[in-house]
């Protein structure tokens, strides 16, 4: 079983997108948009990757993995704080250091969550 290479990224952009959301609020509804294009993208890549690997990339195998998940998701959440102050605040451009923190968590994070979760996966057969 092996990720294939094109998934972390894709997904770190549906991560950036879910980060971007809340700094446009006062957009005129891009938030609900970018937010539903995330939707779109994130669930995709979950039947895509259970589709070409048997596994559910949504389910970890181990503590090990859990924490490995839910460490990324505490991040992303951050992430998504701070874009929306900085979104409130005025300062839209800021808005990408966020974004692109989401993206090193993800493109980083999820192949370290492969590991983890394989190797507990492997564990327990």
């Amino acid at each position: 079983m092996e990720t294939p290479r094109w998934y972390y990224p894709v997904l770190s952009i549906a991560a950036a997108l879910v980060v971007a959301a809340p700094a446009l609020i006062h957009a005129g509804g891009w938030n609900l948009v970018v937010l539903a294009v995330s939707l779109v993208i994130s669930v995709s890549l979950i039947f895509i990757y259970r589709k070409r690997t048997g596994v559910s990339s949504t389910k970890p195998s181990g503590p090990r993995g859990w924490t490995v998940l839910i460490v990324m998701m505490a991040l992303l959440i951050m992430c998504r704080v701070v874009a929306g102050a900085l979104g409130g605040e005025g300062l839209s451009l800021w808005v990408f250091a966020p974004m692109l923190a989401a993206i090193v968590v993800f493109c980083v994070g999820g192949p370290i969550y492969d590991r983890v979760s394989i190797a507990e996966y492997n564990s327990v057969r």
